[in-house]
Formats: C-alpha cells, structure tokens, sequence
C-alpha cells in the first residue's frame, strides 16, 4: 500500500515526518495516488473510517501542537476502495 500504513498512530507520524521536510507551510497529501506514475493505489474502506480518520487528528495535535490538520478526509472511487486526503498547515 506504499506510504499508507493502517495504524493510524504510524500512518501520522509517516506524514508529519514528510510535511516537516518540506519548506511550505501548507501541504496537500493524496494518499492512494502514485506520485512517480501517476496511478491510483487506492486503499481498502475499510481501513479508513472515521474513526482512523479521528485518530490521526488526535495524534497529530497531541504530539504535533504546531501543526494543524485542515482537512482530513476518504474519497471513494469505487465500492470498495478510496484515497486520503489530507491538507496540513504549520
């Protein structure tokens, strides 16, 4: 599943650690979408509810207080599989 991990703890600290590599102080992640080709690799819905969802949120603010999570949320692209999007602000 490349850069997903279904920890929401892990998956967290996977994306805090590459937003903080980065020099801008808003950051968009698309997460299901391969970056080098361009293809979907969409992730099972049933790994991402709301409450994996809730869970990155409550991460991120309790060991990341100087970065915000702006938009969290699954897109389905079909009955069964979806991306992450993710918009993060320091």
């Amino acid at each position: 599943m490349g850069f997903f991990n279904p920890s929401p703890q892990e998956f967290a600290k996977r994306v805090v650690k590459k937003f903080k590599s980065k020099r801008n102080d808003t950051a968009v992640f698309f997460i299901g979408i391969n970056e080098d080709t361009r293809d979907f690799s969409p992730i099972p819905l049933n790994r991402i509810r709301n409450e994996f969802h809730e869970e990155i949120m409550e991460y991120v603010s309790s060991k990341e207080p100087s970065i915000n999570i702006l938009l969290s949320e699954t897109i389905p692209i079909s009955q069964e599989e979806g991306i992450i999007v993710l918009v993060l602000q320091k």
